[in-house]
């Protein structure tokens, strides 16, 4: 079997499709739709478990770098696991694969967290996150970042403290499920218009130690492409490419189909990415070097707040 197609069998069709619009300064909201399948090979076939989860979500942040936020999701067509159990891990430690258990009830609660935005002189960035991080994961998420204004390169540092949240108990916590969770990450703008390469090392969810690459490129249009491979000891230690973790996101600007006076900016995003439990990462509220990267000073100021 070629690569391309041990990989194409491995992604997941993991899509989301959202927007994101501010109507003030200080509150916003976001929509779209999740659509999990077991893989791109395996979406339409009766025998495979498929759901669709509409979303909403809804934000506030303040002057001084306090922001909160909660999003929920309606769970659609998901099969029970009476007919349709989790599957075992591929590696043992479910930090993807047992979406399904979350989502065997009509509604759910995926965040509930807190953040605290800042800056230390400068050129350092950081951001500390609390709460209901994820659907799967609760605990505390700390970065910072090291980003010269007149330099090409920024060095930022992510730290992790988080367990699995029970999945029949919104707040719940499973027992001895704790892990720590961390990366350093080197970023370079490389001078070519709206082209970013980074590189991370660290610890995953599932404990594997690994790298990840990311390049994203953003067009002039406002579209942005962005491609990433993770690669872990799982893969190392067995040379089995299924345990590469590809991602693919687009980002497509809305602002002509959400006119109004209303509305801040808007926008649409795409992905896929891989099934398997290896190289999974804490999803907090995205990536803080794109933020400083792009932020205006209207965009700054609301999420960074005054200093």
């Amino acid at each position: 079997m070629s690569l391309g197609k041990i990989l194409l069998s491995s992604i997941a069709v993991s899509i989301s499709a959202g927007a994101l619009a501010e109507n003030s300064d200080r509150f916003s909201y976001n929509f779209g739709l999740e659509s999990s399948g077991t893989s791109i090979l395996n979406f339409f076939d009766d025998e495979e478990s498929n759901g669709i989860s509409p979303y909403i979500g809804l934000q506030y942040g303040s002057d001084t770098g306090l922001n909160f936020s909660i999003r929920g999701s309606a769970n659609l067509w998901y099969d029970t696991l009476e007919d349709f159990p989790l599957e075992e891990s591929d590696i043992g430690i479910a930090t993807n694969s047992d979406i399904r258990a979350y989502r065997q009830d009509s509604f759910s609660l995926d965040r509930l967290r807190a953040e605290y935005n800042f800056k230390v002189g400068q050129s350092i960035f950081g951001r500390v996150t609390a709460g209901l991080l994820q659907t799967q994961y609760a605990g505390i998420d700390a970065e910072a970042i090291y980003a010269p204004s007149t330099s090409a390169f920024a060095l930022g540092v992510q730290v992790g403290q988080v367990a699995k949240r029970d999945t029949s108990e919104v707040f719940g916590i499973i027992e001895d499920s704790e892990v720590t969770t961390g990366h350093v990450t080197a970023y370079w703008d490389t001078g070519y218009p709206g082209f970013l390469v980074s590189a991370s090392y660290g610890k995953y969810l599932a404990e594997d130690m690994g790298a990840t690459i990311k390049a994203s490129k953003r067009f002039n249009n406002g579209w942005e492409l962005t491609g990433e491979l993770t690669a872990t000891e799982y893969y190392f230690d067995s040379d089995d490419s299924s345990y590469l973790v590809p991602k693919l996101t687009l980002q497509i600007p809305l602002g002509i189909v959400l006119a109004g006076n209303n509305k801040r900016y808007a926008f649409d995003k795409f992905g896929i990415s891989s099934d398997t439990d290896a190289g999974r990462r804490l999803q907090t509220t995205g990536d803080l070097y794109d933020d400083i990267r792009g932020y205006n000073s209207n965009g700054y100021e609301a999420r960074w707040g005054s200093f």
